[in-house]
């Protein structure tokens, strides 16, 4: 898990740019329920 986290998500949320004109439309996260995993993520932190 931490050599993971290491080599894939922390690089992706060094260099994310939040101001990014690049977003996935509304229909893609609802299909993929990312909001909920994303929360589900955020909250065991």
């Amino acid at each position: 898990m931490p050599v993971s986290f290491c080599s894939l998500m922390l690089p992706i949320k060094l260099m994310a740019d939040k101001d990014s004109k690049h977003v996935w439309p509304a229909e893609e996260c609802e299909k993929f329920h990312v909001m909920e995993k994303m929360k589900q993520i955020e909250s065991k932190k």
